[in-house]
């Protein structure tokens, strides 16, 4: 049963609403202050521009919930008695004032090594359903559906479905809701913004709802679109790679090696499944040699050099062959 939409946040320079729909969806409206956020670059522009989105938990990644939380800066996440999910090694603690700059480049390094898996982890669990906290001790707070989407509005995921600009923010606001309350009880006016392009590459409302570039990537390079292949060089594809997949392959193609397993690929923790696959197959076909460290790679993608050692170790017969290519 949908609600009302809540208050979560309202200021001076924006404020945020959510609304729930049903189980893992939920709608949320964004507006900003541009006045205050642009300055004399807003002159002559409306004030107020609001936005609204659609969040499905369900969809969301593993990857996509950890990279949120992070980036939000939630702080250490636990279990209900404030342990922590990662007992690998004990988190290591603050420089000593005596610390060299490379000491300190090494503890903070495996602070951040630290905190990912513990992340990790931690969204696991939440996924199984346990109960997470935040920032355990004195003031723990549990980690509900509704805090990860307050914090995936201010990171940027979500389905865009409508947005506009205002200098009255009192109509603003009741258009964006009147525009939740019609996309959800019109299926086709839904459909029709969920496939509608929201970016320059061509994605859909559902694909960016999804974090899924690599499907308006694999059309792009296939129609020849320079603003592709300009992505396409960003995912650490080559100009030989995307020539032959323009010429010679076929948006079926694609899909049957990125897209009917994708989710494959997901659940094998592979975030950017065009550019590992590319990688993957650039090895099996003894096309280039990257350097297999990152750091070495020329600006490559890390998820291109991940898919071409894979790759390598198939071929060789040192590993089996992964179930998202069969």
């Amino acid at each position: 049963m949908s609600s009302r939409f809540k208050q979560l946040y309202e200021d001076t320079p924006g404020g945020l609403y959510l609304r729930h729909l049903r189980e893992h969806v939920y709608h949320f409206i964004k507006w900003d202050d541009m006045d205050d956020a642009c300055g004399r670059d807003n002159e002559g522009q409306p004030r107020y521009c609001a936005e609204l989105k659609e969040i499905d938990v369900d969809i969301v990644t593993n990857s996509q919930i950890a990279e949120t939380i992070e980036s939000c800066s939630r702080g250490t996440l636990c279990d209900e008695n404030d342990e922590s999910f990662f007992n690998g090694f004990a988190r290591p603690g603050v420089p000593g004032m005596d610390a060299t700059d490379a000491e300190k480049k090494i503890i903070w390094s495996e602070q951040r090594r630290w905190d990912q898996e513990n992340t990790r982890l931690a969204v696991k669990a939440w996924r199984r359903g346990a109960k997470i906290f935040v920032d355990g001790g004195l003031n723990p707070f549990s980690y509900t559906k509704e805090c990860f989407v307050e914090d995936a509005a201010w990171y940027g995921l979500g389905a865009p479905l409508w947005n506009d600009c205002s200098n009255n923010l009192k109509k603003l606001m009741a258009e964006a809701k009147r525009e939740s309350r019609a996309l959800e009880g019109d299926a086709s006016l839904y459909e029709e913004r969920m496939n509608k392009p929201v970016n320059q590459l061509g994605s859909t409302a559902r694909e960016y709802g999804q974090g899924d570039m690599q499907s308006a990537l694999a059309r792009g390079i296939k129609s020849g679109s320079t603003d592709a292949r300009i992505m396409g060089k960003m995912y650490g594809l080559s100009d030989v790679a995307m020539e032959e997949f323009r010429e010679k392959g076929t948006v079926n193609m694609v899909g049957r090696v990125f897209r009917v397993d994708h989710g494959k690929m997901r659940r094998e923790n592979i975030d950017d499944p065009l550019a590992y696959a590319v990688g993957f197959m650039d090895a099996v076909a003894g096309r280039g040699k990257p350097a297999t460290d990152e750091r070495e790679g020329g600006g490559l993608a890390e998820a291109y050099l991940g898919g071409y050692r894979e790759g390598v170790a198939c071929k060789s017969g040192d590993q089996k062959w992964p179930e998202w290519i069969r």
